[in-house]
């Protein structure tokens, strides 16, 4: 009886602590907001190029997402602003996908062929 007992309580706390969302950054989109900096990398090219990317949160509201990029690049200073999506711990917006883990994004922008790595820091 006492091994059904535990189990019992053992079991949903297991599932429970198993299947809690990877991005729990206090599990508010709105920690979003702020400032995110790293950087881009194309390592197709020869040479390799990487610079500069700051993504800056302004607004989250339910899963949409507003804000701006800068990227420094050969050509100079891009500056555009974004509309994402937020679903689950991704965020995406025009052709740029990142996965949200904590204080950390990782991604793709398809359309101009770069790896992205930011962290949060404001």
């Amino acid at each position: 009886m006492r091994r059904v007992t535990v189990a019992l309580v053992t079991i949903p706390l297991l599932l429970a602590v198993a299947l809690a969302p990877a991005w729990s950054q206090s599990e508010d989109p709105k920690a979003l907001i702020g400032e995110w900096n790293g950087e881009w990398k194309f390592s197709s090219g020869q040479p390799p190029l990487q610079d500069v990317y700051t993504l800056t949160i302004a607004r989250v509201r339910g899963k949409h997402v507003l804000g701006h990029v800068e990227a420094s690049t050969p050509r100079g200073l891009q500056k555009f602003k974004i509309q994402g999506v937020l679903e689950g711990k991704t965020l995406s917006f025009a052709r740029t996908s990142l996965e949200i883990d904590g204080s950390q994004m990782v991604g793709h922008d398809t359309q101009r062929g770069w790896d992205i790595t930011l962290t949060k820091t404001k």
